[in-house]
């Protein structure tokens, strides 16, 4: 683990996954051992398994459903029942605050990052709300070659302060290891720094902070 000074703060950055392992067990154990199931139900409102099944297919309707950008019909109760699976995750996950400064990733599309800013425009020193949950890793280079298939060009650089609500979420049967930190819906931030990266692939590097 790195110790990287940002805005006069020390951040915590993991190099590799016995760091992140060592921080998690330390932080959160016991909700990793809650997590763990043989099966899973995504119809059922357990945490473990609404978890499970967000980190799987499920994470694009209920992202859409607080994004507003639903593209089908869902009849009131299906909506409230989503509404409500969604609550449980979001209650869940705020009940626990990082202990210390880290440093968390996560790769998208620059056209969707382009959404999240006023009038479309990616400017350093602007504000910007994720309505939905954000996905973040502690490690990124576990994603690269995911990253590098689906041609994402946009890397997030995220701090995250001591205090943060959030809560760190891996299945042990995670086939992309992804050393996931998941954010709580409607977090804010701002964008700090942006750069240019031409490692292995084109893509763009974006430093923010989270600040509500």
């Amino acid at each position: 683990m790195n110790g990287n000074i940002i805005n006069n703060g020390i951040y915590t950055e993991f190099n590799t996954e016995e760091d992140v392992d060592e921080w998690a067990n330390e932080n959160y154990g016991e909700w990793l051992e809650k997590l763990q199931r043989e099966n899973y139900n995504c119809d059922c409102n357990d945490v473990a398994d609404l978890l499970y099944c967000y980190t799987g297919s499920m994470n694009l309707i209920f992202n859409k459903i607080l994004r507003g950008y639903l593209d089908f019909e869902l009849e009131e109760d299906e909506l409230k029942d989503f509404t409500n699976k969604i609550n449980i995750i979001n209650t869940e996950i705020s009940n626990f605050k990082l202990k210390e400064n880290i440093i968390v990733w996560r790769y998208t599309y620059k056209k969707f990052f382009e959404q999240l800013f006023e009038s479309n425009k990616i400017k350093v020193g602007r504000k910007f709300i994720e309505k939905s949950f954000m996905s973040t890793t502690l490690l990124p280079k576990n994603l690269e070659e995911f990253a590098l298939s689906n041609h994402y060009d946009t890397l997030l650089n995220i701090c995250l302060t001591k205090g943060t609500n959030g809560a760190y979420v891996d299945f042990e049967k995670d086939g992309l290891n992804e050393r996931e930190f998941l954010l709580p819906k409607g977090c804010k931030f701002k964008l700090i720094k942006k750069k240019f990266r031409l490692l292995r692939w084109p893509h763009y590097v974006y430093e923010c902070e989270l600040i509500g």
